[in-house]
This record gives C-alpha cells, sequence and structure tokens, in this order.
C-alpha cells in the first residue's frame, strides 16, 4: 500500500495563506507544498521559508503550482497577448483555456504557455534548489485542460526536464 502525502497548494499566493502552510510544516502536519511564482510576494514567501526550515521536523517535497489564472505573468506582456492584459495580469477563464484546446489559434496560445510555464518552473527551482525531482501541478487544474498539458510535456521534453510527479 502506497504513502499518504498530506499536501498543502498555494503557497506563495498571500503572506497570510504562506504563514498558515509553514505552521503547518513546523507542526509536522505536512509532507509536501505546491509553490506559486508569480504572486507579487514570492520572495517575501521564500524568505520566510527559509527563517523557518531549520523548525521543519522534515523537509516537505516541493511542487511547482502552475498559474495562468490569477496575479502577473512572469514573462513580458506583450509576449502573452492571449493569456493576460497589458499590465501582464491574467486575464484568461478556465472555460476559455479548456475550449481553446479545440479553437483556431490553439498553436499560439500553446506557445504563449510554454513561454510562461518555463519562467514559472525556473523560478521555482531558482528558489529552492534542494529539490530533487521536478513536481508539477496547477491552481485550478489548468494543466488538466488539453491545450495546457500539452505545452506542459512540450517544455518538459525541450529543456530535458523529467517530472516525477504531475
Amino acid at each position: 500500500m502506497g504513502k499518504i502525502d498530506v499536501h498543502a497548494d498555494d503557497f506563495g499566493e498571500s503572506l497570510h495563506a504562506s504563514r498558515d502552510i509553514l505552521d503547518c510544516l513546523t507542526a509536522g502536519k505536512l509532507d509536501s507544498i505546491s509553490v506559486l511564482s508569480n504572486m507579487s510576494c514570492f520572495e517575501q514567501c521564500v524568505a520566510l521559508y527559509r527563517e523557518r526550515e531549520k523548525d521543519f521536523p522534515k523537509r516537505p517535497l516541493i511542487s511547482v503550482h502552475l498559474n495562468f489564472m490569477e496575479g502577473s505573468c512572469l514573462e513580458r506582456p506583450k509576449r502573452l497577448p492571449s493569456l493576460v492584459d497589458g499590465q501582464g495580469h491574467f486575464s484568461i477563464s478556465w472555460g476559455k483555456l479548456f475550449l481553446s484546446s479545440w479553437m483556431p489559434g490553439r498553436k499560439k496560445l500553446k506557445e504563449q504557455l510554454k513561454r510562461e510555464m518555463k519562467l514559472q518552473i525556473e523560478k521555482v527551482r531558482s528558489a529552492f534548489p534542494e529539490m530533487k525531482a521536478l513536481r508539477i501541478d496547477s491552481h485550478q487544474h489548468t494543466h488538466m485542460i488539453p491545450v495546457v498539458a500539452d505545452a506542459l510535456f512540450e517544455v518538459l521534453e525541450e529543456n530535458g526536464w523529467r517530472a516525477e510527479y504531475i
């Protein structure tokens, strides 16, 4: 029988949520966390993690929590016109992403997703170099949408990355 992994999503979404996740890690209640890299408080949250990690009874597994629903893009906004507004804030809905899997313009959208995914993955890996294996999930499970899944598999292949967990 497999081991149950007690997991928390959305580390980096807000300082408040991240502090709550850190409290759970310190109490030994979590095995893994998913990290959002595109929110404005990301660096502060990573700094809080580093301050408190010595108090964790066990090191959590870290997953990249891909996010195309909230916050700002890491790529230049002009390179992601199907995903963000002029200020770089994500403005596409889950439903539109889903429908785009079968609509004209799918290839253009997939290329934009790939650009942003690569940057989000690299940012989390840079902030958490102790990650032994690449683990990926997504905010609002967008990685399960066909065009997003296709983009993810291409990004992994093009960069020679092997994901232990998706």
